[in-house]
């Protein structure tokens, strides 16, 4: 689970979990307020870090809106359905 926060209030929240050499994406969450500022991003990209840390070998997500999908888009998830999916660069490396 992470917390976004800003000014001391939170803005925000993600909560992901890791199954089968994957990590799911359950939640994204944002006070509309704190839309279009680069939290999402943020979350997302500190979600595929730890991915990588615990050696997962991609990201997936379900329930993505129109409104939210070119986000994801542009985060390099590609969809299938109603699943969006990425597969986590091996080179890239997690720091520690």
């Amino acid at each position: 689970m992470l917390i976004a926060e800003r000014d001391g209030e939170i803005v925000g929240g993600a909560l992901a979990f890791r199954a089968c050499g994957a990590v799911k994406i359950e939640v994204i969450a944002l006070a509309p307020e704190a839309r279009r500022s680069g939290i999402g991003r943020e979350l997302i990209e500190r979600i595929e870090v730890e991915a990588m840390r615990v050696g997962a070998r991609q990201l997936y997500l379900g329930g993505a809106t129109a409104e939210n999908r070119g986000l994801y888009w542009r985060l390099g998830f590609s969809e299938r359905r109603s699943l969006m999916q990425k597969a986590i660069q091996r080179h890239r490396r997690a720091p520690d």
